[in-house]
């Protein structure tokens, strides 16, 4: 990812999800076609409204660069498989990028924004048989 000026670290709004879903749709073709079994059927499933109720309710986040979204992710104090985590943390889930380096530039927004906000743990859901995805973060620091 290139590093410019024109990068925004931004709630997403509501005029977002067509580009987000899009996002979502490219990034669950890109796995399958890795044969990485996550987020298979995923859009489907789930469709705009699941993206559309992180957006309203302000747990959607994205990375613009000049006016095109290059990565977005969702950023929660619980959910229905972590139950509801202690005020000092958060789970990060829903990471997806058009971009090479685009996730990464965006956990660090999240992660300093986390931290200003006195959260001291950040809980990373993805699936246990995603063993790249897992080796990578496990070389960002997680455990």
């Amino acid at each position: 990812m290139k590093n410019t000026e024109n990068t925004e670290f931004l709630l997403a709004r509501k005029d977002d999800l067509d580009e987000i879903f899009k996002i979502f749709q490219n990034k669950e073709e890109w796995l399958k076609e890795k044969e990485i079994d996550q987020w298979r059927g995923y859009t489907q499933r789930y469709g705009k409204d699941f993206f559309l109720n992180h957006i309203t309710n302000e747990h959607m986040y994205i990375l613009k660069e000049t006016d095109k979204i290059i990565a977005c992710g969702v950023l929660l104090s619980g959910d229905s498989l972590w139950g509801e985590l202690s005020p000092d943390a958060r789970v990060l889930k829903n990471l997806a990028s058009i971009e090479s380096g685009g996730g990464a530039a965006l956990m660090e927004h999240m992660f300093e924004m986390c931290k200003a906000e006195g959260i001291k743990k950040i809980v990373i859901d993805c699936l246990a048989t995603n063993r790249d995805l897992i080796g990578y973060y496990k070389g960002r620091g997680f455990v």
